[in-house]
């Protein structure tokens, strides 16, 4: 019993001691064998083919990138396109040109009032010699005659006056600028139904009143005026004028005549806001100088410079229509009417 024993717990110990001991790992080797180029470009494109299964950040940014701007351009390119087609469209549309260049030439036109008026701010409201600085004339023009006159007007005013049986007409039938002058030209014929000798001679002193003859042409200085406000215009001017009665035209024009004047006309006017009356009072002072038989039409027994001066009053009403009232005093006696004349006046709205 006690060798079975023993040889039990020898067998044991034994067994436990060896578990004890710790084991060495052996070394693995492998050989790896030389491969062919044949055998590596295949490797290579294995591995190319699996790159390529991978998504390249790089290229999706760069594609989105250029769809971004490509977008873009596109619409840029539609405006345009659309541009191109309604400038064609406009330009095939003659009426259409016209309107945006006359829009266009409004708006120019605008604008220089705007200048002007904001130059005119910095002047005195009553100035010397308006028409000498080129940049007030169209508004003194526009201002006091309704026209920048920019370009030749015609027939600028018509009146009618009368006086017992006669009808004096006189006419501006032409109107320019130069420089400082404002040039017209005009005529004046009566129409009577009385020949008498009598009414022959007052038909001349009213073509005399009127304008100086049947045709004259008169060159206007602008002296003195004022822009005190909308209210309120003064306006003196000088004239000279050179005048002739043509035989044939006009009743009573037997012989031909001329003569030159110059003088001083005053004009006062008051006007409404809207300007649709203005009340004026128009006084001027001429001298008369003529041929032999200018002084014979007139019975005056010289032929010496003479004075004249007409003195007329009335209302004007929307700035077209004048309604005038005038008498006049003269040097010359035999010259001085002591009658009122009444005459309609129409005046251009250009």
């Amino acid at each position: 019993m006690k060798k079975i024993i023993f040889t039990l717990v020898f067998c044991f110990a034994t067994l436990f001691s060896y578990s004890q001991i710790p084991s060495i790992n052996e070394k693995k080797v492998k050989n790896y064998s030389v491969k062919t180029e044949s055998e590596t470009k295949g490797t290579n494109d294995s591995i190319k083919a699996e790159n390529n299964k991978k998504p390249n950040i790089k290229t999706e940014e760069e594609k989105n990138y250029k769809a971004h701007y490509e977008k873009k351009k596109d619409s840029i390119i539609y405006i345009i396109n659309k541009l191109i087609e309604k400038q064609k469209k406009v330009i095939s549309d003659r009426n259409a040109m016209i309107q945006i260049s006359e829009e266009i030439e409004e708006n120019r036109i605008a604008l220089e009032k705007i200048e002007l008026e904001k130059k005119r701010l910095h002047v005195e409201k009553r100035y010397w010699l308006p028409t000498k600085n080129s940049n007030f004339r169209n508004h003194f023009y526009e201002t006091h005659y309704a026209s920048s006159l920019e370009k030749t007007t015609l027939l600028n005013s018509f009146s009618a006056t009368l006086n017992d049986n006669s009808n004096i007409v006189q006419s501006e039938l032409i109107a320019d600028r130069c420089g400082w002058f404002r040039v017209s030209f005009g005529s004046v014929l009566s129409v009577a139904t009385d020949t008498t000798k009598a009414k022959i001679e007052n038909d001349n002193l009213e073509r005399l009143i009127g304008g100086g003859g049947n045709f004259y042409l008169d060159f206007t200085l602008p002296i003195i005026t004022s822009y005190t406000d909308a209210f309120f215009t003064d306006y003196l001017y000088l004239s000279c004028k050179a005048a002739s009665d043509i035989s044939g035209f006009g009743n009573n024009v037997d012989v031909s005549t001329f003569n030159g004047s110059i003088g001083l006309t005053n004009y006062i006017g008051l006007s409404t806001e809207e300007k649709k009356f203005n009340f004026f009072l128009l006084t001027d002072v001429t001298a008369y100088k003529g041929n032999n038989a200018f002084y014979d039409n007139l019975k005056l027994n010289h032929n010496r410079w003479f004075l004249n001066s007409n003195i007329s009053f009335g209302v004007t009403l929307l700035n077209n229509y004048r309604i005038i009232c005038r008498t006049n005093l003269s040097s010359e006696p035999s010259l001085r009417t002591e009658k009122f004349a009444v005459g309609i006046q129409l005046l251009s709205s250009k």
